[in-house]
């Protein structure tokens, strides 16, 4: 190879690795990487998946697998993207706030996305987060 091509080349690697989302990209890679946890439960979804795609002639197998598999990809999804509170508060320091009645309600929100949070995991996080939020701020808006 030319040697101004492999310079130029060099050059490209070094400026692109230099990027934050670039470093931001390793760091988090890095970290899943680590993770025993994490990489127990995708070799346990990556098992089933191939078992899955194996038995597509097994309506039965298939179906197995594929329970098996979706659910280990919602334990591995949930680990992977769980939501972290600040824990920076000694628990001796926190305080709960408790608010007013309200003469707007939630309840059929919540119970809706509470009866689907199998079905959609992600429902446990918007819930979560829209305590945080109502704790949070004195003056919450919807």
């Amino acid at each position: 190879m030319n040697k101004d091509i492999e310079e130029a080349l060099a050059n490209l690697k070094k400026e692109l690795y230099n990027l934050e989302e670039v470093q931001t990209y390793f760091a988090c890679k890095k970290a899943i990487l680590e993770d025993e946890y994490l990489k127990e439960t995708n070799e346990l979804m990556r098992t089933h998946q191939k078992k899955m795609v194996e038995a597509i002639n097994d309506p039965q197998v298939h179906q197995q697998e594929k329970e098996k598999y979706l659910f280990y990809k919602e334990i591995y999804e949930s680990h992977l993207f769980k939501w972290k509170p600040d824990d920076s508060i000694k628990d001796e320091d926190e305080e709960t706030i408790l608010c007013k009645e309200s003469e707007f309600s939630l309840k059929e929100i919540f119970e809706e996305m509470y009866n689907n949070r199998n079905t959609n995991p992600e429902n446990k996080l918007y819930m979560n987060a829209c305590i945080g939020y109502f704790h949070k701020n004195s003056n919450p808006k919807l």
